[in-house]
């Protein structure tokens, strides 16, 4: 699966992708938030599945390049000599 910030390289904001991915966040948590309400469709497990995707890139951006944000200071930690992989902070 590839996620929003991979495609659009939004993970690392490029070419107005924050405010981009801003909007998606928002309804991806909208998705999960309403999942049981049929104006959202059920599309709860999607929206989670993407945001995970999501998460997992941003943390796999912020390694490669680093920036002066939480995420790259959470990717880079070191916890009991070793730093959270793509996936734990995707699940986190």
């Amino acid at each position: 699966m590839e996620s929003a910030a991979a495609g659009r390289g939004g993970a690392r904001g490029g070419a107005g992708g924050e405010e981009e991915d801003r909007r998606k966040i928002f309804q991806w948590s909208n998705d999960m938030i309403g999942y049981d309400d049929p104006e959202y469709g059920g599309a709860g497990q999607a929206a989670a599945a993407e945001l995970i995707g999501y998460s997992m890139a941003m943390a796999e951006d912020r390694r490669r390049c680093p920036r002066d944000d939480i995420v790259t200071k959470l990717v880079h930690a070191q916890v009991d000599g070793g730093e959270l992989s793509a996936d734990e902070f995707g699940f986190s």
